[in-house]
């Protein structure tokens, strides 16, 4: 966005998949069902430029596009020539010339558009946003015919046989003259015959039981049709009269349950080199068929690749999954290219020893002598991995260095140390922080947490190197460490009163989404963030990426964390701002505040620059400067000796640099020299906390002692008793079940009953939490709110008594992720004993009833994830585990 917020016009030789405001570009943009013409000639839907590219011949002449529907010229981009840039009313209503496929302000994920060509040179587009199919007549820009609408001037949506919903591809049988279009978003593909007539029925629709089918393509040896049924996961070969389905990749059967993979056990016919490329989940767009019957398959959006499938395609066999035998963006793995040049996801950066160090989430690279940098400078090193396409396995987080030579960096669970300044392959001098070993407390006791897979996202170490601050997002918590690196002891806890509490806000069961509750001077929600200021305060950004947290920033004095002599728990913010989703600050030499935005929060996400923060934050979120680059999410920042401001602009893959943005600026207040924490006396095995003994009366009788606390874990244990219902649709007895959102978004549900829950009535429920076990490794956003069976006994599910027809529990806990699940691991979603609570107190409850949890997906369509059901392993089935007395 060069001219916030006005496009930047398109050209010929430039195209525009995904909106230019878009903030994640991995879970956006969009697929193309692409033509070519007997003159070798490519046809391509330009997707967020609504229009149709012609490319001459371009494997013998150029990239440059020759030809143009849907746009005035090649300047052109707007949705129905005349929709604003950053539009959010209604459409303008389409012409016999226009075409709309996507709008710039919109997030979307992956939708498709398709074009093709007919044996008289017409150019037929599935015109996907104004939810209709246009024939333009060779060498004309205006269309004679509309499918799908009465008109060319209308753009309504529906599901009657002269309707669409979100056309997707369109393609056309030479043979016989037949239209068939992919309408996506009603779950069919509808085939037209001529005579052809404007807002004429489809004459019959092709195949069954498919899912938001998005690409179609005739077989060349007339075998039948290949279609992307994508919410069924498989791309499948169908007989020539649509009946039945001959071929099948993705999965080993033929299965239109919705599900990624399988329900079989499986076993890779054909591996690659031990690797066995089954299986994309989806695909949408193009389908390659080349003159061997080899298919080439677009993958979806988190793997970004082409997989070949060698021909023959064997017939499917249950048991039986086969492998492609190439990828065209393979070795390395993942998306994103890796290299010297190419930054995967900048997390932290630092300036040492002359060098510019940054963390790409995937490993350490750095740059020598900072007066060398340029635009799109190659790295000089790496760190911490073998080459520049290298992977640390655990993912790398934000970076700090002290004046020591030190530089800490954050691994998940972990903390690193290596020397300064680095090295090509450098490796850690120590790991000086790890889950696996608690810490000790100041004062005495220790704090212990186990390893959930993101435990730290924060870090800042003062120039000494004495004393490291550690964010703890999933622990609501920030520690100060004394002493990191040779004896690391706990001396400062923020947002929490004891070792063990980890509540958002200490409430537990606390929605971490939307605006928590309990918000206090005191507390801490998802914390992302911690830096030390000029003058060696605190700042902590009270949240973390996306939308999760408390959503402000806390100011915390130097003088509150000197000469400790016990543990600080739980002190008062000095600074609370205002309501405002921030991330990674950074302070200049006169203390001046940079920071970035979550662009999920915050409708601006332009950077920006407080003068004098500990001021201006008191009343108001809105920065004295913003930058002028648009952001997806300035997720640290940095300022070099000089002054020079540094941005990492998380999800695409680039660091902007300013070069002294305030010389003409105000300074703030001069900074004094920053206080030094004294030394803290030697720990002493006293245990936590200390407590005065205080003299008690004489009981006259012992009290009856209360009951002991007990854990108990219940699993499904039934086919019937894990289930998902898709509007209508329940499903039980499948190998997996899935939690989020399916094909509808209003009508989403997962249920769990637990049968013979040894409760007894109105029992205190101290926490609660169910656990699913995740076979495969998804990542992909999903979103669901937790109710419990509002009955004291709850019944099995079946066709007339089906989730969505429970009465539910009033209380209810959100849970909103996007983040990749690591294969056979067991996954939780926060404390659930409010919900526990509520049904163990109903008059009808008894110990041994049933209870269930119902799950509606509150997500984008198909934003879930696969998990083992009782039905694919008993002993990985979901499970429920009650800690009560």
């Amino acid at each position: 966005m060069e001219n916030y917020p006005i496009r930047k016009p398109a050209s010929a030789s430039s195209q525009c998949s995904i909106p230019s405001v878009q903030n994640s570009p991995l879970e956006g943009g969009s697929f193309a069902s692409m033509s070519v013409d007997s003159n070798s000639s490519l046809y391509v839907t330009d997707f967020h430029n609504n229009r149709v590219l012609k490319y001459i011949d371009p494997f013998t002449t150029d990239t440059i596009a020759d030809d143009v529907w849907g746009q005035v010229d090649f300047s052109g981009n707007k949705c129905n020539f005349t929709d604003g840039d950053l539009a959010t009313g209604p459409i303008p209503p389409p012409t016999d010339q226009s075409l709309c496929m996507g709008r710039n302000g919109s997030y979307q994920e992956s939708f498709v558009a398709g074009v093709d060509v007919d044996q008289q040179g017409n150019i037929w587009v599935a015109d996907s946003s104004n939810h209709r199919v246009l024939r333009f007549p060779a060498g004309s820009k205006t269309a004679d015919l509309v499918l799908g609408q009465p008109n060319f001037t209308s753009r309504n949506r529906g599901s009657s046989p002269n309707q669409m919903n979100e056309p997707a591809v369109v393609r056309v049988d030479g043979q016989n003259g037949w239209v068939y279009v992919a309408d996506e978003y009603n779950d069919r593909i509808s085939i037209f015959q001529p005579p052809f007539t404007n807002g004429m029925n489809y004459s019959s629709t092709f195949g069954s039981q498919l899912r938001t089918p998005a690409g179609i393509e005739f077989d060349p040896n007339g075998e039948g049709i290949w279609v992307a049924d994508h919410g069924n996961n498989m791309l499948e070969l169908w007989s020539p009269d649509g009946s039945s389905v001959k071929k099948v990749l993705f999965k080993d059967t033929y299965q239109p349950n919705g599900q990624c993979g399988s329900v079989n056990q499986t076993v890779c016919i054909n591996p690659q080199n031990g690797q066995c490329w089954d299986n994309m989940c989806d695909s949408r767009g193009s389908i390659g068929l080349d003159s061997d019957g080899n298919v080439f398959v677009s993958s979806s959006i988190f793997n970004q690749d082409v997989h070949r499938y060698e021909a023959p395609i064997p017939t499917p066999v249950s048991g039986q999954i086969y492998s492609a035998n190439h990828r065209l963006f393979y070795p390395p793995d993942g998306h994103n290219l890796r290299s010297s040049k190419s930054p995967f996801s900048p997390r932290g950066m630092v300036i040492a020893n002359n060098q510019f160090i940054l963390s790409d989430g995937f490993k350490i690279v750095f740059w020598d002598d900072l007066s060398s940098l340029t635009n799109g400078k190659p790295a000089d090193g790496y760190a911490g991995v073998n080459s520049f396409e290298d992977v640390d396995p655990w993912t790398l987080g934000r970076i700090a260095a002290d004046n020591q030579n030190h530089l800490w960096v954050l691994r998940k669970g972990t903390v690193d140390v290596y020397q300064l300044p680095l090295s090509i392959g450098a490796q850690p001098l120590k790991r000086a922080i790890s889950f696996e070993t608690p810490l000790p407390i100041l004062g005495g006791g220790t704090m212990s947490w186990n390893y959930d897979g993101n435990d730290f996202i924060g870090i800042d170490v003062d120039p000494s190197g004495n004393f490291l601050w550690l964010a703890q997002p999933d622990k609501n918590r920030v520690l100060r460490i004394q002493n990191p690196f040779t004896t690391p002891v706990i001396d400062v806890v923020l947002g929490q009163t004891s070792p063990t509490g980890t509540d958002c806000n200490r409430i537990a069961g606390n929605n971490t989404g939307g605006d928590p509750s309990g918000q206090a001077a005191d507390t801490i929600c998802m914390a992302g963030a911690v830096k030390i200021d000029r003058l060696g305060n605190v700042w902590v950004a009270d949240n973390t990426l996306e939308y999760h947290g408390n959503k402000r920033i806390l100011k915390f004095n130097a003088s509150k964390f000197t000469n400790l002599t016990t543990a600080l728990f739980a002190p008062d913010a000095d600074l609370v701002s205002p309501r405002v989703g921030a991330y990674e600050m950074a302070f200049d030499s006169s203390n001046r505040m940079a920071v970035g935005y979550s662009g999920i929060v915050e409708s601006n996400s332009f950077s920006g620059i407080y003068l004098n923060p500990s001021t201006t934050l008191l009343t108001s979120k809105e920065p004295d400067i913003r930058l002028n680059d648009f952001f997806s999410h300035g997720y640290s920042s940095l300022f070099d000796s000089n002054n020079n401001l540094y941005i990492a602009d998380l999800n695409r893959g680039r660091v902007l640099v300013y070069f002294d943005p305030l010389k003409n600026y105000p300074p703030s207040p001069t900074p004094s020299p920053s206080p030094i924490p004294s030394s803290s006396p030697t720990l002493t095995p006293t245990p936590f906390p200390t407590a005065t003994p205080k003299p008690t009366a004489t009981p006259t009788r012992t009290p009856t002692p209360s009951p002991a606390p007990k854990t108990t874990t219940f699993k499904v244990s039934t086919s019937t008793d894990d289930v998902n219902q898709d509007g209508d649709t329940l499903s039980s007895s499948l190998k997996t079940i899935w939690l989020g959102t399916g094909s509808t978004t209003t009508a989403s549900y997962t249920g769990l009953r637990f049968q013979n829950i040894s409760i007894p009535k109105g029992a205190k429920i101290l926490s609660a939490k169910f656990e699913v076990y995740s076979p495969t490794s998804p990542w992909i956003s999903m979103s669901f709110t937790i109710r419990g069976d509002n009955i004291g006994n709850s019944p099995i599910f079946t066709n007339t008594n089906k989730p969505s027809q429970r009465a539910l529990t009033q209380s209810k806990v959100n849970h909103s992720s996007n983040s990749k699940w690591t294969a056979n691991t067991w996954y939780s979603f926060g404390d659930i004993s409010p919900i526990i609570q509520e049904i163990v107190n109903k008059s009808d409850w008894n110990s041994g009833n049933n209870l269930s949890l119902i799950l509606k997906g509150t997500g984008a369509k198909f934003g879930r994830k696969f998990v083992t059901s009782f039905d694919g392993s008993a002993s990985l089935a979901p499970k429920l585990t009650i800690n009560y007395k």
